[in-house]
């Protein structure tokens, strides 16, 4: 077997260009992997089309051999036991290739693989890139025209048992698709190898690279071309699933597949988490209630009226990577009618909407049944394929009872008559066969040739009457046996006589018949085709006809005939009395919807929407006033509303739209990013970056040699470069929002209904219905008993960020994160600055050994530590303020005078206004309360960042507002808070991530100390930063990594990869094994850690 340092370096040779050679044989696992590094090199050809000459031995020994020929000698010694051989060309503008550019590939007699081309049904040979051969001597013998290159030699036979494939040098590997919609493109590859289990084992590979499980109409294809070659009418075949397919060959051309017994359990589809298959809670604009079923490979079936009302192009790939399917899913819109036919389109995962699906077709007729949905014994299934076949299946067994070639693709849905099946096709034919054995009864083409006309309109039928609409406008009713017996032409007004298209199928009840055209809207007598009634009408859709004979209707409104709903082009809603035309009923405009598909149920109008949700309409006395039916999900405006712009509340909204959500954001400032954007991280950022700029260009530059006299600052202007970086990612966010089609809310949310599937949240005197909402609220700061906040004199982190002149004496109360900061901005900038802190030293929460440096290196900066020290008391004079502080050891007080006092003590959760107090839990210093899916006591109603307590970081609050999102989309996502670094943007800056070593110490862990200082690192050195040090905490038997700790310039930008380290449970050891650049800064980590892993 191929080992896997020998598959990295075969993979390594593709980018170097060296050649690497293994004569082992390939796993299947090692095929993978191989197929993987193929998908991942870039294409040299572009999207221009291909040309192949085929060539095989036993059918054309001489071109074999002539072909052969063409191969340098070496080449040969592996091709002249192959069976088939492939020349692909290209065109001349093309980048060319020389010779020596092989690809891997087998060279043991027969030991070549076949390679399998898809395009809808058919087989083609695919080639893949192979020198050393002469281009002019292929010209030449097979006629070739100079127009085109020779880009590729292949050799293609089967696999024998036991035979050896070998890796030739892998310098040049392409996998070349071109796009999926594009009529010569692949939609698969398929690759043919031996099997001890069947006739043959098949890799399917989709047209992105990714892996399929089961294709049928792969399986019918290799069937026909296995079962022509040896000359049987039967093969298995098996999967990569460890299925086993049973193809039987019928008659000369067509094939049929046992696609074995569906699984219907949620973890054998797969999905992410546990759900009813048969109803899954899934909603995508107009589609949702989808099936899921697994039929070799995962599908998903939406049934809906109109098929070709959905934008599959557009909701299929957001269904294939829902986070409801770890394996992706393929996506089917069945269309069911009462006769049993259903019409399908489909998405395939990894291709895209495809024109045929086998599993996808078995995957409908499973659906329909579970649903209930298929009465009669025997059905078809319409998919827009190339290969035009009708087939009649057995609903019960899926066994194929017939099947008829057609002249083209079926337009719309089949009509059944007695016993009779109707279908239109696009070309104009209008076809009525036996639905007992497919025998044709009659056919009928009524002159127009081309293909033309909406491809979903079908025929319908009227007691014993047939009327199909055809693509010139025209209408024509027959008898059951084919003859004519009336036409109508639907002209755009009633004297145009001009091609037009009919836009609905056709509905009748009693002797009335409805149809449509661009502009009009028709009542059409079916006993003679004459027109009863026009009315001019832009219609989108129609529902079906309700009968005024209906049970749930009251006995004296109950008459003849009934009634129509139409959804207009400028989505009104409008009823019509189908004898005359008249409006009956007409729905209030629901402003800013789209609206499709009304459906006409239990004296009831539904219709559905863009926004996801379902409009209801009892019962004639309802004039048209929606009414909001009991037990109904009626009218949500969202999927999530998210309470709070801050970096968890606004990456949340983000995440949530990614995955399919429809997402509103509400925040009570004008600019979005929460404390963190406007009045907290980014703005304190700018005014370190300022002031550490004026204090390195004042004190430390001229070392360098750069001598600036009289260096000054203007503290104006570096407020508003601070202002200005807070206007510039205040746009970021809304352009992310605008981007993802977030709805941007300014006002104050109040959430006013807390019934699950029914949540409100008011805001700006609006009432909003969600599904799901995310309290993100943020925090606010605190002040100590006693002391007011006024942010003139006493201030907070926000006053501290726009104080309009340098205070001559400053005194900070804490010295955390926000403390340290802001007393090293206003050092550099000329204050005298004292910090009051409670415990015995700085950066509490920090490592020991990094809080005892840091402190030494503010003091040498000028900054004084009052440690163990508490503040009772202010006293504001008319030009200062006293600071009365304490010794928390000896009681000894003493008094600072102050122009300004911050308080940075810390913050608390921020919930006022939420109107949430009764409703739901918090704990007793006001943090919300959540579950470990972030998940308060109320259903549907969750809570992330500093509202819930924990470390209050904004990166912290961005991971769970991410989680959250994920959660909601049903995903199973997990924060893993050991490893979210903290850090402090002083000079130098510190970082921690993981344990420190006091916790290690306290808990008895046996524990390696690994360290570097920057002293020793040639980057800082260079860069005058050379303070400080980076300190790595290692499990001593398992060398994992606990800890890192460092100080020093960088230790900002250093952490993060200690984070990725640490989040993939590197070793020491692994970090000493990969190579770094040098010189760099992050060097140092690495020392570190090679410290660590030779200490004993």
């Amino acid at each position: 077997m191929m080992s896997k340092q020998d598959l990295l370096s075969l993979m390594k040779a593709r980018h170097s260009g060296r050649s690497y050679d293994t004569t082992r044989a390939i796993s299947q696992e090692e095929m993978d992997i191989l197929m993987e590094a193929v998908r991942l090199t870039p294409s040299c050809f572009g999207d221009e089309p291909w040309r192949y000459v085929i060539c095989n031995k036993q059918n054309n020994q001489s071109a074999w051999e002539k072909l052969l020929n063409c191969l340098d000698e070496s080449n040969q010694k592996w091709a002249k036991d192959a069976q088939v051989l492939i020349i692909s060309l290209s065109a001349k503008n093309f980048r060319k290739r020389g010779k020596g550019e092989n690809l891997w590939a087998s060279h043991d007699t027969g030991a070549a693989n076949y390679a399998l081309m898809l395009q809808a049904a058919s087989v083609n040979l695919m080639a893949h890139q192979m020198g050393g051969f002469d281009r002019d001597k292929i010209v030449e013998r097979f006629n070739i025209s100079d127009d085109f290159n020779v880009m590729s030699v292949i050799a293609v036979g089967y696999e024998e048992e036991g035979a050896e494939i070998n890796s030739r040098s892998t310098n040049n590997l392409d996998w070349n698709y071109r796009q999926i919609d594009d009529q010569s493109s692949c939609d698969q590859v398929i690759i043919i190898t031996m099997s001890n289990a069947a006739d043959c084992f098949i890799h399917i590979y989709n047209a992105d690279g990714s892996r399929a499980e089961m294709c049928g109409n792969a399986a019918r294809c290799v069937g026909y071309l296995i079962m022509s070659e040896k000359g049987t009418e039967y093969i298995t075949i098996e999967l990569v699933n460890k299925r086993i397919l049973e193809c039987f060959k019928v008659g000369d051309k067509s094939i049929k597949v046992n696609m074995g017994k569906p699984l219907l359990k949620w973890h054998e589809i797969p999905l992410s988490t546990e759900c009813d298959t048969l109803h899954l809670p899934i909603e995508l604009e107009m589609l949702k209630d989808p099936v899921a079923v697994n039929i070799g490979n995962p599908h998903i079936v939406f049934f809906v009226d109109n098929i070709s009302e959905i934008p599959l192009r557009n909701l299929g790939p957001k269904l294939e990577n829902h986070v409801l399917f770890p394996q992706k899913i393929n996506v089917s819109i069945a269309q069911v009618e009462k006769s049993g036919e259903i019409a399908l389109r489909v998405w395939e995962r990894g291709t895209g909407i495809t024109a045929s699906c086998g599993s996808a077709a078995c995957a409908a007729l499973v659906a329909s049944t579970l649903r209930g949905y298929l009465t009669a014994q025997q059905t078809s299934v319409d998919l827009p394929g190339v290969d035009n076949t009708l087939h009649a299946i057995d609903a019960k067994t899926g066994k194929i009872e017939w099947e008829k070639e057609l002249r083209a693709p079926v337009r719309g849905k089949a009509a059944v008559i007695n016993n009779k099946l109707v279908v239109l096709t696009i070309d104009n034919y209008l076809y009525v066969f036996d639905i007992k054995d497919g025998s044709s009864v009659w056919a009928y083409q009524n002159g127009i040739n081309e293909v033309r006309g909406l491809y979903s309109i079908s025929p319908t039928t009227s007691n014993d009457k047939i009327i199909a609409p055809f693509s010139n406008g025209e209408l024509i009713a027959f008898n059951e046996d084919g003859k004519k017996l009336w036409s109508q032409k639907l002209a755009t007004n009633l004297l145009d006589t001009q091609l037009t298209d009919v836009t609905t199928t056709p509905r009748v009840l009693g002797d009335t018949l409805i149809a449509t055209n661009n502009s009009y809207i028709y009542g059409i007598d079916v006993k003679s085709g004459n027109i009863l009634w026009s009315k001019s009408l832009q219609v989108k859709s129609v529902s079906d006809i309700e009968s005024y004979y209906s049970p749930l209707i009251p006995a004296e409104k109950q008459k003849e005939g009934g009634r129509i709903f139409i959804v207009t082009e400028d989505n009104k809603i409008i009823g019509l009395d189908i004898k005359n035309g008249e409006t009956v009923w007409a729905s209030d405009l629901i402003e800013n919807t789209q609206l499709f598909a009304p459906i006409v149920h239990a004296h009831t109008l539904w219709v559905t929407s863009n926004k996801g949700s379902m409009l209801a309409f009892p019962g004639s006395e309802s004039a048209g006033k929606v009414v909001k039916v009991p037990g109904l999900f009626f009218m949500i405006d969202y999927d999530l509303i998210v309470i709070g712009g801050g970096p968890g509340g606004y990456k949340c909204a983000i995440a949530a739209a990614k995955l399919g959500l429809k997402v509103a954001c509400i925040d009570k400032n004008s600019i979005f990013g929460g404390t963190c954007l406007r009045v907290g991280c980014i703005p304190s950022k700018a005014l370190l970056h300022s002031s550490y700029q004026y204090a390195h260009t004042k004190n430390d530059l001229s070392k360098l040699g750069i001598k600036i006299k009289d260096a000054s600052f203007d503290l104006k202007e570096m407020l508003g470069y601070k202002d200005a970086r807070v206007q510039e990612l205040g746009k970021g966010i809304e352009y992310l929002f605008s981007l993802h089609k977030i709805t941007k809310i300014n006002g104050l949310g109040k959430i006013t209904s807390f019934d699950q599937g029914n949540l409100e949240v008011s805001v700006e005197d609006k009432v909003l219905k969600t599904k799901n909402i995310v309290i993100a609220t943020g925090s606010d700061v605190i002040s100590l008993p006693g002391i007011n906040i006024d942010e003139k004199s006493i201030i907070s982190s926000t006053g501290a960020l726009s104080l309009t002149e340098v205070p001559k004496k400053l005194v900070v109360i804490g010295a955390g994160a926000i403390g340290l900061e802001m007393s090293s901005v206003w050092r550099r900038l000329g204050s005298e600055v004292t910090v009051v802190e409670f415990f015995d030293r700085i950066a509490a929460a920090m490592d020991g050994e990094l809080s005892k440096s840091l402190l030494s290196s503010l003091q040498k900066q000028g900054i004084k530590f009052l440690l163990s020290t508490k503040v009772e008391g202010i006293k504001q004079s008319s030009n200062s303020l006293s600071v009365k502080v304490c010794s928390v050891k000896d009681n000894q007080t003493n008094t600072i005078e102050a122009d300004k006092v911050l308080v940075a003590a810390g913050r608390k959760p921020c919930t006022d206004g939420l109107g949430i107090d009764e409703k739901i839990e918090k704990d007793n210093r006001g943090f919300v309360q959540v579950n470990n899916r972030y998940e308060t006591n109320v259903k549907g109603i969750f809570a992330i960042g500093d509202v819930i307590g924990g470390a209050m970081l904004a990166h912290k609050a961005e991971e769970e507002g991410v989680a959250v999102a994920e959660i909601i989309a049903g995903q199973s996502p997990h924060v893993d808070y050991e490893i979210i670094p903290s850090v402090i943007y002083t000079h130098p800056a510190v970082s921690s991530i993981g344990k420190a070593e006091e916790e290690l110490k306290n808990a008895g862990y046996k524990y390696k100390v690994g360290k570097c200082q920057f002293a020793a690192n040639g980057r800082a050195k260079i860069t005058d930063d050379a303070e400080g040090f980076v300190k790595v905490l290692t499990c001593s038997r398992a060398d994992t990594i606990l800890g890192v700790h460092i100080i020093g310039a960088y230790a900002d930008t250093l952490i993060n990869e200690a984070a990725v380290a640490m989040a993939y449970g590197a070793a020491a050891e692994d970090i000493y094994r990969i190579c770094h650049s040098h010189p760099d800064i992050n060097e140092a980590f690495r020392d570190a850690c090679i410290d660590a892993f030779f200490k004993k």
